[in-house]
């Protein structure tokens, strides 16, 4: 087989945990190799160092940029490694999607906040005017140019003046987005850009455009994968805006931003290569192989994936893309995770993927924070979640739940959802279907772990 022995063994130890597979050991003649590296480290930021000075090392060795992958669930999880390597000009290139900041969605969202900056900015109003849907024709649109062009005026500023040919119809829709983005003009100084943002995208409808109910099985994927990229962005906004002073005004913060963005695109294209590394999902991988191979992001609701924790089948076909990833490997395997990492706008605390506690030891190095304190003393057995101190706020009634990272609860609202993150009162939870992530008080009542029955604890 393409991979040496040890990392044959650890694919085939953490395969072996699948219940529903036809058992089968593939096994190489290449010898044992070097074993298996997991680097847990402290950030994101961290993680994404290490992979950068690990190829930077292998490089010097004599490795080609060619030769490596790095890995990762979905798509949204790209950025990070793609604006490091940019910073420090590694060629590289994402592999089954346009690179991060070039996905539509993105573009959209850059778009609308150049609006906040500069309500006269024609070419920002041309991309976004009927995205979402608004009912505002392309021929609507035309006369909208023209009227502004013939009256020496911004498309902004035309926009409330009788045009010929423009309906009421599509005059009405016109000024309710201008008066939309007057208003979020109006209210940046007075609340975090982060918020701005959040309101820019419901306000807008740009969020309901994605969570429509009447969306196709595969639209609905390719929609959750887009909310997943814009939840990502708004990473990118707090990372940016944790770097200007806290005087600086809001309004000077998004220009300057928006400055750096536009200057990234230009030294993005200056940059390609023939030789490069890949950067892709464990999807687009199959039927490649690499030399080095970085499986990233291996946190419990990451990878696997907070959707797949609901059901067996879905955990195993997380287990069986894990598997692939890492069998892409022919010499070193290099598997990362992180305690915390930025996600939703919001800093987490995160466990480590329940596939890495599934690797056979002998199989494994570990470094970072999974590096063993005390290699002499014997390490308890591993569980999938650690336990979490409950503590109840003064005055508060609580449900009586002790909630840990994974667990399966129901809502009274909300339904079905798995815990992703707890933050000192609060608990981040993933819910099915179009009502997506909640941050919630992990003691209200509203919240029942799955099979637990507290209602005993409610009677007075």
């Amino acid at each position: 087989y393409r991979s040496t022995t040890n990392i044959l063994n650890a694919a085939n130890s953490v395969i072996s945990h699948n219940q529903h597979r036809i058992p089968k050991e593939l096994y190489s003649e290449l010898g044992h190799g070097e074993k298996v590296i997991h680097f847990r480290a402290q950030t994101d930021e961290e993680e994404a160092y290490y992979i950068y000075n690990k190829i930077k090392t292998l490089v010097k060795e004599g490795y080609l940029y060619s030769d490596f992958a790095v890995l990762y669930r979905n798509h949204a999880m790209s950025r990070r490694f793609e604006d490091l390597f940019l910073r420090y000009n590694i060629p590289h290139k994402v592999i089954g999607n346009v690179s991060f900041y070039k996905r539509k969605e993105i573009k959209d969202a850059i778009a609308y906040l150049r609006l906040l900056v500069d309500l006269g900015d024609d070419y920002a109003f041309s991309r976004i005017y009927n995205e979402p849907k608004r009912g505002i024709g392309n021929a609507s649109f035309d006369r909208l140019k023209n009227y502004a062009l013939k009256n020496d005026l911004k498309l902004m500023d035309a926009i409330g003046d009788e045009i010929p040919g423009v309906s009421s119809r599509v005059f009405e829709r016109l000024v309710s987005l201008k008066q939309t983005l007057i208003e979020l003009q109006r209210e940046i100084e007075k609340v975090n850009l982060l918020i701005t943002y959040d309101t820019l995208l419901e306000k807008t409808g740009y969020l309901e455009m994605l969570r429509a109910e009447d969306l196709s099985a595969e639209r609905k994927l390719e929609a959750e994968r887009r909310i997943d990229n814009l939840q990502e962005f708004k990473t990118v906004l707090l990372e940016k805006i944790k770097e200007y002073d806290p005087g600086i005004s809001n309004q000077e913060k998004l220009v300057n931003i928006l400055t750096e963005l536009a200057l990234r695109e230009e030294s993005e294209e200056l940059l390609e290569q023939d030789e490069f590394i890949s950067l892709m999902t464990t999807h687009s991988v199959k039927g490649l192989e690499f030399r080095v191979v970085f499986i990233t992001c291996l946190e419990q609701t990451l990878f696997p994936s907070s959707q797949s924790l609901f059901e067996l089948m879905d955990v195993e076909e997380e287990r069986r893309l894990f598997y692939v990833g890492l069998t892409r490997a022919k010499e070193i395997a290099v598997l990362t995770s992180a305690r915390q990492r930025y996600m939703y706008g919001r800093l987490m605390e995160n466990q480590d993927s329940q596939f890495l506690s599934e690797i056979a030891e002998e199989y494994l190095e570990r470094g970072g924070l999974a590096k063993p304190k005390d290699p002499v003393v014997e390490r308890p057995k591993k569980r999938a979640y650690p336990p979490f101190e409950f503590t109840v706020k003064e005055g508060y009634r609580p449900s009586g739940v002790h909630l840990t990272i994974g667990d399966k609860i129901d809502h009274t609202l909300f339904g079905a959802g798995v815990v992703v993150a707890l933050n000192d009162d609060k608990a981040t939870i993933a819910f099915q279907q179009n009502v997506g992530i909640k941050v919630l008080m992990k003691d209200h009542p509203s919240i029942k772990k799955r099979g637990d029955n507290h209602e005993s604890q409610n009677e007075d």
